[in-house]
């Protein structure tokens, strides 16, 4: 039967679950991705002669599916997200540990050290000895002891209890940020256990093209730079976005969220102007009044448009445009990927394809 990697977390679950599989195809080991990403695992052909499969596991699948059995199990961090369904975040953070109970004696958890929730797992883990499983931490921000980290803008195996750098990430421009390098800490740390060479680890992870909607670069207008991040449903996505950025044009809102943007606060300084969209628009302007300045746009398109307007004043200087909404999209899109093609089409038609606009700028 395949081999099951499954990965679960509040945010970096469908990058690391893409850069897993990424990894063991670029190896040249049969592999199926999938679960809440792509193809369900329904649709596998579960054909593969020893081969892998690796998911992207929600709260909501890990509570419906008892018979999980994985192989390698990841937890990336933990954040308040989905505690209506679950009655809290002790329910949330009870259905994210249904990824341990997956897995069998003597079997490897990965668990982020990032974040105190599941710094409290991993020590329960080991002080337990829950399994005996033998728990790898990993890292965004340091080398764990025995685990995969950063150090000095490098991925960093502590595993075999030296230092060992595995790939730089000072030339990555599809991985930025503190919270994409803890991404590839995780997709290192489950290569490294599977016996793969550095240098394999290494081209695939220089190799990996990274994820629509997921700080998805849609292009530059001289010094300009569209950042699409859709994906961002909530705060703690959207802080992960923010801190990658220095002078920003920020589109934010939609369906709020428990917590709305309060704990954005200390990235406000970065913000140059924001535009607000969707029903939570007069929350999220109640948060930034008299420290951000801002719109009320109302809907996607006419914050492009408002942007558009102020291009020849800032096309000269070094902003990104950042779609980061810290909202659900269900108010005024059928998902956050129709949310993000809106942004992308419109910046395409607005924007980087409007030749009046360049013109009138030469």
């Amino acid at each position: 039967e395949p081999r099951i990697i499954g990965i679960t977390g509040t945010n970096g679950k469908s990058t690391t679950t893409a850069l897993v599989g990424h990894i063991l195809r670029c190896a040249g080991l049969p592999v199926e991705i999938g679960g809440n990403i792509g193809l369900p695992v329904l649709g596998f052909e579960n054909t593969l002669d020893a081969g892998y499969q690796v998911l992207e596991l929600s709260s909501y699948q890990l509570e419906l599916t008892p018979s999980l059995c994985c192989e390698i199990a990841v937890i990336l961090n933990i954040s308040p997200d989905h505690l209506d369904r679950h009655g809290g975040m002790d329910g949330y953070k009870a259905a994210k540990l249904k990824i341990m109970e997956s897995l069998p004696e003597n079997a490897i958890a990965i668990i982020g050290v990032d974040d105190p929730e599941s710094i409290g797992i991993a020590k329960w883990l080991i002080e337990n000895e829950y399994k005996n499983l033998r728990v790898i931490p990993i890292s965004g921000l340091i080398v764990p002891e025995n685990g995969v980290g950063v150090l000095n803008g490098n991925i960093v195996s502590n595993i075999n209890r030296e230092n060992e750098v595995v790939i730089s990430l000072h030339d990555n421009t599809i991985l930025p940020g503190v919270h994409n390098w803890q991404n590839v800490a995780a997709g290192t740390a489950v290569a490294l256990t599977l016996g793969l060479s550095n240098n394999i680890i290494k081209n695939a992870i220089s190799s990996f093209p990274g994820l629509p909607h997921r700080q998805e670069l849609i292009g530059t207008f001289n010094r300009l730079t569209f950042i699409n991040d859709s994906k961002a449903t909530n705060a703690d996505a959207t802080a992960r976005a923010l801190s990658c950025y220095e002078s920003i044009y920020w589109i934010l809102g939609g369906q709020s969220k428990e917590g709305g943007i309060g704990l954005l606060k200390k990235f406000f300084p970065k913000i140059r102007h924001a535009f607000l969209i969707g029903e939570c628009s007069e929350e999220f302007a109640d948060v930034l009044k008299g420290v951000v300045k801002f719109t009320n746009c109302g809907t996607i398109q006419n914050a492009i448009e408002a942007i558009k307007n102020d291009i020849p004043s800032i096309y000269n200087d070094k902003v990104v445009i950042l779609l980061s909404p810290a909202a659900a999209s269900f108010d005024q899109f059928e998902n956050y990927e129709a949310r993000g093609d809106a942004f992308r089409l419109l910046i395409g038609e607005k924007i980087l394809n409007n030749p009046g606009l360049r013109s009138c700028l030469s």
